[in-house]
């Protein structure tokens, strides 16, 4: 009797645990500037006279497969934002973004692409710029 009292413990047990979800170490979507040919995906150095183009991808985590709610694009130079386009409510696993920025001074230039998802995980990626004449 005490083995089938034990051996229904354990078989309780087990079942709780394999119930409960397994958390994720990294919840958060993914965002990366794609390369590509015309496309700025990493570090560099152009002339003012050049539009810059990007194209970023941002995927939902592999893991937790929540849908994508918002992307923000941002351009800014040193703590001056210059430029930010909020995309909302996406609603897909996918959300690729396109666009070309031209720049009219020389300087320095961050470049973000930051991915939010439905339960509020997010990720970001960056590209510095430098701008000559």
């Amino acid at each position: 009797m005490k083995k089938l009292v034990l051996a229904l413990v354990c078989l309780v047990s087990v079942a709780f645990f394999a119930s409960c979800d397994p958390k994720v170490e990294n919840p958060e979507p993914s965002v990366n500037f794609l390369m590509g040919e015309g496309y700025i995906s990493s570090d560099a150095e152009l002339l003012t006279t050049d539009t810059a183009w990007f194209c970023i991808q941002a995927n939902s985590n592999l893991e937790t497969k929540k849908l994508l709610k918002s992307f923000n694009f941002l351009v800014f130079s040193e703590e001056t934002r210059l430029y930010d386009t909020l995309i909302q409510d996406i609603n897909r696993d996918s959300y690729e973004f396109v666009t070309g920025f031209q720049f009219s001074t020389p300087g320095s230039y961050t470049v973000t692409g930051t991915v939010i998802d439905v339960d509020g995980q997010a990720n970001f990626k960056y590209t510095a710029l430098g701008l000559e004449q």
